[in-house]
């Protein structure tokens, strides 16, 4: 993640006083339509699950399509427990938890980086590439509050 926090701020895509800061305000280049107030990147010693925040996301199942999300909720609670991050769904298929089809955007991770008072909840098609070169992909997860 410090790579792609690098790249943001050395291609102009965010702006920050020193290497070290872990908060940066909008560069020269856009990021995003519209905007943004600050960014941040964070990190976890352990997997996190990063999701809108306020609740009422659709779970479905990466085979079947139908909705998953109450054996998703036990299957989560599960996980933070101690439990494999496995899901099954009652067509029979087994997956990871953060394989399956969330609406809005959510999922799992270690580090990521956030955007303050964003006004798109899209990159911009230069910053997604650069990025997704990075990383390897690039999901974008909304979150409010």
């Amino acid at each position: 993640m410090r790579a792609a926090w690098d790249l943001l701020r050395h291609a102009g895509w965010l702006a920050s006083a020193t290497d070290d800061v872990a908060r940066a305000v909008p560069g020269c280049r856009p990021l995003v339509d519209g905007g943004f107030v600050a960014a941040s990147w964070h990190r976890a010693d352990a997997p996190r699950f990063l999701a809108n925040g306020t609740g009422g996301f659709h779970v479905r199942c990466p085979s079947c399509r139908g909705p998953l999300a109450e054996a998703f909720a036990r299957s989560l609670a599960a996980w933070r427990g101690g439990a494999p991050r496995r899901v099954t769904c009652g067509c029979g298929h087994a997956c990871d938890l953060a394989d399956v089809g969330f609406s809005p955007m959510a999922g799992f991770a270690r580090a990521w980086i956030a955007l303050e008072d964003v006004a798109s909840a899209a990159l911009l098609p230069d910053a997604d590439a650069a990025l997704a070169g990075v990383l390897g992909g690039v999901r974008l997860v909304g979150q409010r509050g």
